[in-house]
């Protein structure tokens, strides 16, 4: 008969979404160390802001501009799929564990469970609707907590006509941003 023992494991999420600069920095070292094929399977489709149910939205300046522009660094990326997501986490596993100074001895980072994900977006409890007390959307002052399409011709009545910075809006009491709203979420 043997012992049985519980090993019990954490896990932790970044407090914001992968911004285009991080993702970019990714696609960067791809192209750099001529993995050319993970490049064209990681790479964004920007074709994505003008398909779909926001195709009259005019998002061609979008199209256009938001995964190179300098003023887009800092909003998450966006339009990449699956096997780009994947990639990028294990790209990242590797980048922190050649760190020599790390907090950690070892990290694998991957894409979170949806009940991971679920739990994180509400504050700590996977059945919330909103990451807010009481499940709230706006604030007293009916300002919204997040950036979120409020009707299905409305995107901006939030204060975000697109996605807005990584860092928007107030963290939820996890310390997690954007987990209301922002982007959709694979």
């Amino acid at each position: 008969f043997g012992m049985h023992q519980r090993q019990w494991c954490c896990f932790y999420l970044d407090k914001y979404e992968v911004s285009n600069g991080d993702y970019s920095k990714f696609l960067n070292n791809l192209k750099l160390s001529g993995q050319k094929e993970l490049y064209q399977t990681a790479l964004y489709d920007s074709t994505q802001w003008t398909k779909g149910k926001y195709a009259v939205s005019f998002n061609d300046p979008m199209m256009n501009l938001y995964h190179w522009h300098p003023a887009y660094e800092n909003y998450p990326a966006v339009c990449i799929s699956y096997e780009g997501a994947k990639a990028y986490c294990e790209w990242l596993t590797k980048q922190y564990n050649l760190q020599r100074k790390r907090k950690y001895t070892q990290v694998v980072f991957r894409l979170p469970t949806e009940l991971e994900s679920k739990t994180a977006a509400g504050s700590g409890n996977p059945d919330a609707k909103t990451p807010f007390p009481n499940d709230q959307i706006k604030t007293c002052d009916k300002c919204y907590l997040g950036n979120i399409r409020t009707s299905n011709d409305r995107f901006f009545e939030d204060g975000g006509f697109h996605q807005v910075k990584v860092h928007s809006y107030e963290a939820n009491k996890l310390g997690l941003f954007n987990t209301l709203g922002n982007v959709s979420e694979m």
